[in-house]
Parts: C-alpha cells; structure tokens; sequence
C-alpha cells in the first residue's frame, strides 16, 4: 500500500469504532482533539496519548479509546524502513 492508502485504512479503523463516542455524548460541544500513539512493525499499538486536549476529558478519552478499539493495524507497509512508526491521529468534532 502507498502511505496515503495506509494512513487512510488506518483512520478508518479508528473511526469504525466511533460508537465509542455517540453524537448525543458530545452535548453541542465543538472542538479538536490529537491522539498520537505508536505502531510497531507487526501493527501493535505501543502507547497512546492525548497530545492536545479538546478541552473536553471525557471525549479526549473516548477518542484515545476509539484507538485502542482497533486492537492492532496492519503489518506497516514496506515503503517504511523501522520498527515502529509514531502517528498523529486528528479528530474534530461534531
């Protein structure tokens, strides 16, 4: 896969798992909250954390657990040479 098409796979397992956070959970709030987190080269996930909050905790969490939700990626693609690859996972909400 070309890292587009990677990156684009992996972003749509995360949103897969967007029951985690309901519509009705965000109560009108508005905002942007950036997960990041590690993938080693079998596609485990090493860590996750809340980069940069939304203000809002609860859906901060529910976006890092949206992550976990995934469980494991795809084996990172050829194209990248080392064991792990760090990701900066973007959500904007509503």
């Amino acid at each position: 896969a070309t890292r587009d098409e990677y990156f684009a796979y992996m972003k749509s397992l995360v949103l897969q798992h967007g029951g985690l956070l309901p519509e009705a959970s965000l109560g009108g709030r508005r905002g942007l909250v950036i997960v990041d987190f590690v993938v080693r080269d079998d596609g485990t996930i090493k860590r996750i954390n809340v980069r940069s909050s939304s203000g809002y905790p609860d859906i901060d969490n529910r976006v890092a657990q949206m992550v976990a939700a995934v469980g494991r990626f795809p084996p990172l693609p050829q194209w990248f040479q080392g064991p792990e690859l760090p990701i900066e996972f973007y959500y904007s909400f509503p």
